[in-house]
């Protein structure tokens, strides 16, 4: 009876070990924030321009690891518009989505038909793909947590990417290095 009952103990304890290794270590991860809404702050540099930048971002959590990336730009000059954006996926590899270090790449796209010092037109098209890298922040009200894992609060954003981009500027075209850097503002949710 006592080897019975010892084996039947052990065999218990194999099996809550062996399907514990088993286990996917990225769907045990606790999820956070599911949505951000970020400005980027940089893009005050370009006031000095006496332009208005509108760099909104929305991040959508698509798996514990991986986040979808939304970037709509507009550039307000002197009444005269530029539009762009930007699409892309973040992988967190250890935090989990929204929160920590983060690795991704983008595409995007702007246009621009502009006139600069009074008198030369800018007519500007093209295209970027860029990898990025950076850290999500999410500072969470006290209590509002999930382990280590900021449910919703307000972050901070810091990052870059770096990559290649097709631009037209009037008859002039070519690949040129592509870069950017963030310091963004928002909130998750």
């Amino acid at each position: 009876m006592r080897i019975a009952r010892s084996l039947l103990l052990s065999s218990l304890l194999l099996g809550s070990l062996a399907q514990a290794q088993d286990a996917d270590p990225v769907s045990t991860l606790p999820m956070g924030a599911q949505n951000s809404v970020s400005f980027n702050m940089l893009n005050f540099v370009s006031l000095a321009a006496g332009a208005i930048t509108l760099d909104v971002n929305y991040t959508r959590t698509l798996s514990p690891t991986l986040a979808l990336h939304l970037n709509p730009a507009g550039t307000f000059l002197g009444g005269q518009l530029g539009v762009g954006a930007e699409a892309g996926l973040r992988f967190f590899p250890f935090l989990g989505a929204l929160n920590g270090f983060w690795v991704g790449g983008k595409v995007g796209a702007n246009y621009s038909d502009i006139t600069v010092l009074n008198a030369t037109r800018l007519v500007t098209a093209g295209g970027s793909a860029q990898f990025q890298l950076g850290y999500t922040f999410v500072f969470s009200p006290a209590g509002n947590t999930s382990g280590a894992l900021a449910r919703d609060g307000f972050l901070l954003e810091l990052g870059g990417s770096l990559g290649a981009g097709y631009f037209q500027v009037n008859n002039l075209a070519g690949v040129t290095p592509a870069f950017g850097l963030r310091m963004a503002i928002g909130y998750a949710f």
